[in-house]
C-alpha cells in the first residue's frame, strides 16, 4: 500500500523526563521498521550505541519547556508532513500503511491515531515489542483503548500548519497538554482532522509494569486557554526556503525617498515571520538601489513595466506565499506591534483584521487619528467607505479570491472591500493604532481625490443594487459602528516616538546581549552613551540587563529587531534613568495597553515634580509577566529579595489587563504566604 502513494513524512520522537532510553529505542525501532528515520528530542542523554545514527536534540526541563524545545527542532525539519510521537509509543506496520493513506487522501489535515495503552504485567521482551510492531500482537488483555479525545500520543501535522500556527505554546511543560492545546488551536483555525481506521492505532507502553496510565482527556488549566491561534508568535521565524506566516505586499512607484523608512518599520515588527513583496510599477528613480541595500532574504523585489497600482497589487498577491496577506503602502510606517496585534485579535470565523491609522504631516509632524467604523454590510450601505486600506490583514486564501479591478484608476480598495462584504468576508476591528500614514503632496489620495470619491460612490451604488437597499442610505439600519471609548483614548504618547527620524528624537530601552567574545558588552550599541538597567526577570528565573539609548534612528530599531533584541521607544533624549525607566520600562512591559504598578521598595519616592533620579546610573527592577499572577507572586516571594548589585532594593513592574490591585491581592492570598 505504501508504495502506491506519494508522501514526504518525517518524524520527531519526544522524550521528556518521565520516560527512559528503552522507551525511546522502542519507538525508534518501530519507525525504522516502516522506513522512517526519526529525529529525537530528549530531556536526557542518549549515549547508547543504538542511538548513534539518529539526529538528536537535547533540552534541560529546568530552563526550557518541552514545547519551546520542540518548536526549535520543528523549524529545522524539511518534510511536508511531520509525525510527532511520544517516546514509548509503538507504531505498528499495519497502522503505518493506514497512516500514509490518510495523509495522501487528506494532505491539508491533521491525521490522528487512536491510542491503546499497554499496562504490562511483566517486562516486555524483544519478541513482545516485535509482535506489536508487525501487527501480530492480537488482542492484548493488558491494554485499554483510549477515547479519541485522549489520543494524543501520535499525530501527523502538515509542516505548513505547524508554521502557520507557530508551533506549540512555549509556556506548556507537559507534552500531552502541549499537543492537546495545539489540536484545539487547529480546530479553531479551521484545520480539519482525519483519523486512521478505528481498528488500527498506536500502542503506548507504560514505563513501569502494571502502572496506571491515564486514558482520560487532557484538561487544560485556565491560564492555558489562550484565545490566540498562535503558539510562539513572537519567537517564530522562517528560513529563506520556508513559507512565511505573513506576506506584506507593497506596490511602489517613484518613492525612493520614503521606502527605506517604510522597510525599516517592517523589519522592526515584533512578529518576525514574514516576507515583503515589493512590486515596482516602473519607477524612474533609484527605488531599485534603495531596496537592494537591504540584505534581508525576506524582502522580494519585482520590477515591472508601468501597468497601474491595481495590476501591481494583483501581481503581488499572486507571489505571496504566506498564510496571511498584509496590505501596506510604500510611504507609510508600520508601528512595531502592528502584525502582532492583528494576528492575536483573530477569532474563529474571522477572515482577517484591520485597525486604526494615525495620519501625520510629513513636514510638521502634526497628527490626527482616523478611528474606523466596524466592517459590516450595514456601515458599508450607509457610508460606502471602508477601513484604511494599509491596515488590512487577510487570510491569503480569501484575499486571492478577490482581485483589484484593473479598470479603475482610483478607489480600488473601496471596490474590493465592498465586494468582500457582499460575499460575507468578516474582518475584525483590532481597536489598535497600527500604522503611521504619511501625508505629502504626491499621494493618490490628494492628487486624485475626486476620482477616489466617485469610485467609492459607484461601488456603494452597486452594493445597494445587489442587496436591494433603499435609495436613501439613512434608511439603512446600521449596527454598532464604533468601538466604545476608542475616540477618547490617548494615542500620541505611544505613537509619536515612531514618527520619521526628521520629526522626532527617540530614546530606546533594549535588552543587552553579550558579544561573541563573552566580555559582557552588547554586540549592538547605537550610541556610546546610555544607562544600564538590571532586570530580575521572574518568568525566566534569572537576571538580565537592559540598556537605555538616546537619539536612536529607525535603522537602529530595525537592526535591534533583526538581531533578535526586543525594545521599546519613548520620545525625547533628555532625562535621568528613573524618568526613562518609568516611561520606557512601563511601555516595554505593557506595550501601552495594560495597567502598570510599582510593587515593593522603589529606588526613590515620587514627588510633585516627578521621580527623583539616583546618583548612580544603574537601576534595578523586576518584571512579573506571567499568564498566572499567582504563580508569578509565588516565585517572587521565594526569591532572594536582595539587590543584584547591592546598590538598590529591586522594585517590581506587574503586567495585567485590568483590576490590577484586586488581582494582586488574590494572587498573594493564593500563594499561602503571609506578607
Amino acid at each position: 500500500m505504501t508504495e502506491s502513494h506519494h508522501y514526504d513524512l518525517g518524524a520527531m520522537i519526544v522524550a521528556d523526563a518521565n520516560v527512559d532510553a528503552e522507551s525511546v529505542a522502542r519507538t525508534a525501532k518501530s519507525l525504522e521498521w516502516s522506513g522512517i528515520t526519526p529525529v529525537i528530542l530528549s530531556a536526557f542523554a542518549l549515549a547508547e550505541p543504538e542511538f548513534e545514527t539518529y539526529d538528536k536534540s537535547y533540552f534541560n526541563p529546568a530552563s526550557e519547556t518541552v514545547s519551546s524545545a520542540a518548536n526549535r527542532l520543528i523549524r529545522g525539519l524539511v518534510n511536508e508532513h511531520i509525525l510527532i510521537i511520544a517516546a514509548g509509543t509503538v507504531l505498528p506496520s499495519e497502522t503505518f500503511g493506514e497512516l500514509v493513506a490518510a495523509v495522501c487522501t487528506n494532505p491539508e489535515s491533521v491525521v490522528r491515531l487512536v491510542t491503546r495503552v499497554v499496562r504490562p504485567l511483566h517486562a516486555l521482551t524483544t519478541a513482545d515489542v516485535d509482535d506489536l510492531i508487525v501487527g501480530s500482537a492480537g488482542s492484548r488483555t493488558d491494554s485499554v483503548t483510549t477515547p479519541r479525545s485522549a489520543s494524543t500520543a501520535a499525530i501527523v501535522v502538515p509542516r505548513r500548519t505547524l508554521h502557520t500556527l507557530c508551533g506549540f505554546k512555549t509556556s506548556i511543560r507537559d507534552p500531552d497538554v502541549a499537543v492537546s492545546e495545539f489540536l484545539r488551536r487547529c480546530r479553531k483555525f479551521g484545520v480539519q482532522e482525519a483519523w486512521t481506521l478505528p481498528k488500527v492505532g498506536v500502542y503506548t507502553v507504560a514505563t513501569r509494569m502494571n502502572s496506571k496510565m491515564t486514558t482520560q482527556e487532557v484538561r487544560l488549566a485556565p491560564e492555558q486557554h489562550d484565545p490566540s491561534f498562535f503558539g510562539d508568535l513572537l519567537g517564530w521565524g522562517s528560513g529563506a526556503s520556508d513559507v512565511p506566516l505573513v506576506s506584506i505586499v507593497i506596490s511602489t512607484y517613484n518613492r525612493a525617498a520614503y521606502i527605506a523608512e517604510c522597510l525599516f518599520s517592517i523589519q522592526s515588527q515584533t512578529v518576525r515571520d514574514f516576507e515583503v513583496i515589493i512590486v515596482d510599477d516602473g519607477s524612474t528613480d533609484n527605488t531599485a538601489d534603495v531596496v537592494a541595500s537591504f540584505a534581508d532574504h525576506r524582502i522580494r523585489y519585482f520590477r515591472r513595466e508601468n501597468t497601474g497600482i491595481s495590476a501591481s497589487r494583483n501581481f503581488g498577491a499572486r507571489q505571496a506565499r504566506g498564510a496571511f496577506i498584509a496590505v501596506h503602502d510604500d510611504d507609510d510606517l508600520m508601528l512595531p506591534w502592528r502584525l502582532e496585534r492583528q494576528l492575536e485579535s483573530l477569532e474563529p470565523g474571522d477572515h482577517g483584521s484591520f485597525g486604526v491609522s494615525v495620519h501625520f504631516d510629513h513636514d510638521t509632524g502634526e497628527m490626527h487619528r482616523l478611528v474606523h467604523r466596524l466592517f459590516n454590510i450595514q456601515t458599508a450601505l450607509r457610508y460606502g467607505n471602508n477601513p484604511t486600506h494599509p491596515t488590512w490583514l487577510i487570510r491569503a486564501d480569501i484575499f486571492k479570491q478577490f482581485k483589484y479591478d484593473e479598470s479603475l484608476k482610483s478607489g480600488v480598495d473601496n471596490n474590493v472591500a465592498l465586494r468582500m462584504i457582499r460575499s460575507g468576508v468578516r474582518l475584525r476591528h483590532t481597536g489598535e493604532n497600527l500604522i503611521l500614514r504619511r501625508l505629502h503632496g504626491g499621494q493618490i489620495t490628494r492628487s486624485a481625490g475626486e476620482i477616489q470619491q466617485a469610485s467609492a460612490k459607484m461601488s456603494q451604488r452597486l452594493l445597494k443594487f445587489t442587496n436591494g437597499a433603499a435609495e436613501d442610505p439613512a434608511k439603512t439600519q446600521a449596527s454598532e459602528e464604533w468601538l466604545s471609548g476608542m475616540a477618547a483614548d490617548s494615542f500620541e504618547k505611544s505613537v509619536r516616538p515612531y514618527l520619521p527620524d526628521h520629526l522626532v528624537e527617540r530614546r530606546v530601552l533594549s535588552e543587552v546581549q553579550e558579544s561573541a567574545s563573552g566580555d559582557g558588552t552588547p554586540d549592538f550599541s547605537p550610541t556610546n552613551g546610555g544607562v544600564t538597567v538590571m532586570s530580575q526577570t521572574i518568568h525566566q528565573e534569572g537576571v538580565t540587563a537592559a540598556r537605555i539609548f538616546p537619539n536612536v534612528m529607525w535603522k537602529d530599531l530595525a537592526a535591534l529587531r533583526n538581531a533578535g533584541i526586543d525594545f521599546s521607544a519613548v520620545e525625547g533624549s533628555a532625562g535621568g534613568p528613573i524618568d526613562m525607566a518609568v516611561a520606557a520600562i512601563g511601555d516595554h512591559v505593557t506595550r501601552g495597553r495594560a495597567d502598570c504598578a510599582w510593587v515593593g521598595q522603589t529606588p526613590s519616592r515620587p514627588s510633585k515634580s516627578g521621580w527623583a533620579s539616583p546618583t548612580n546610573s544603574d537601576i534595578e527592577f523586576t518584571v512579573l509577566d506571567q499568564p498566572s499572577l499567582t504563580e508569578g507572586v509565588r516565585k517572587l516571594l521565594a526569591k532572594d529579595r536582595s539587590s543584584v548589585s547591592g546598590a538598590l532594593e529591586p522594585f517590581l513592574i506587574v503586567k495585567s489587563a485590568n483590576n490590577l490591585a484586586l488581582q494582586l491581592v488574590n494572587a498573594i492570598r493564593n500563594t499561602g504566604e503571609s506578607r
